[in-house]
């Protein structure tokens, strides 16, 4: 049986790049979710932004490349979607007391 090493979080040394790849996996993510809510398709955000559809596959591949502050809101803001940039920690302990 194969181990997964991505499953079992960064190796010693690798702490700062495993972060860095968690948060652009999770903003990917949520800018998929957010498209897929709203039926927007690449090619249509890609004409929303004046952007080619090429550059659009590069924002959502992994590993592609680097999302800036200023593409994650154009996408938002193209969506109709507002999003805020909340530690982690933080998003536990509301859901945390919601339980409670």
């Amino acid at each position: 049986m194969a181990i997964n090493i991505e499953l079992l979080g960064p190796q010693k040394g690798e702490e700062e790049a495993f972060a860095v790849e968690d948060l652009v996996f999770s903003t990917q993510l949520a800018l998929q979710k957010a498209m897929n809510r709203k039926g927007v398709s690449n090619k249509e955000i890609a004409e929303k932004l004046g952007m080619s559809p090429a550059r659009v596959s590069q924002v959502f591949r992994k590993g592609g490349s680097n999302l800036t502050l200023k593409t994650i809101a154009r996408v938002a803001h193209a969506l109709g979607e507002e999003f805020e940039f909340v530690r982690k920690q933080d998003v536990r302990n509301t859901i945390s007391d919601e339980k409670t």
